[in-house]
């Protein structure tokens, strides 16, 4: 992530894809005065799901805000804070036996959508044990919802001959609440 600089800067940028992907994507950079400058980044990205059940997906947006406060040559405090959002229906798995894919004319059929009896055909024949799909377990509540959030300070302080002293401090906060389904496990 770029830092904070003296000269006024911003930028926007917009990307297209198949499955309906779009992001948007821009930064502002302003110096206040000659000690104080601030820089903004962030982007928005979504995208449908790769397989029937809408898994694999994409909803995820983040931001990322910076101060820097450079009084003098040799001395610099750098603020940062950030957050990251991932959402969507989340992880999913495509159903393969030994005979192929569970739906060989679409490799891309999810669990949720591919029949208990099946999936139940599918565990037999491979001489596996019945997954949590077979055993009446709904398995089209997945989803994805993760929340990151940091906050640090940099100072930079330059010590002469001895070279520069930096000292970093960082939190890290995450809350995540996901649901995935696997054959036999539930994440």
């Amino acid at each position: 992530s770029n830092k904070p600089k003296g000269d006024f800067e911003a930028g926007v940028g917009l990307d297209y894809g198949n499955y309906g992907a779009h992001r948007v994507h821009g930064y502002l950079n302003v110096p206040l005065n000659d000690d104080w400058a601030v820089r903004i980044a962030g982007q928005q990205s979504n995208r449908d799901g790769y397989q029937t059940d809408g898994t694999n997906d994409d909803d995820t947006g983040s931001a990322r805000l910076h101060v820097l406060y450079a009084p003098r040559d040799g001395l610099s405090l750098l603020l940062s804070a950030s957050q990251v959002d991932v959402e969507g229906n989340g992880f999913g798995l495509v159903p393969y036996r030994a005979s192929g894919y569970y739906n060989n004319s679409n490799p891309w059929t999810g669990p949720a959508t591919a029949s208990p009896a099946a999936l139940q055909a599918q565990a037999t024949q491979n001489g596996q044990p019945p997954t949590l799909f077979t055993n009446g377990v709904a398995n089209d509540d997945g989803h994805t919802d993760i929340t990151v959030k940091s906050y640090g300070a940099q100072l930079d302080l330059d010590v002469g001959s001895l070279g520069t002293l930096t000292a970093i401090a960082n939190r890290l906060e995450t809350d995540n609440d996901t649901r995935s389904y696997a054959s036999g496990f539930l994440f």
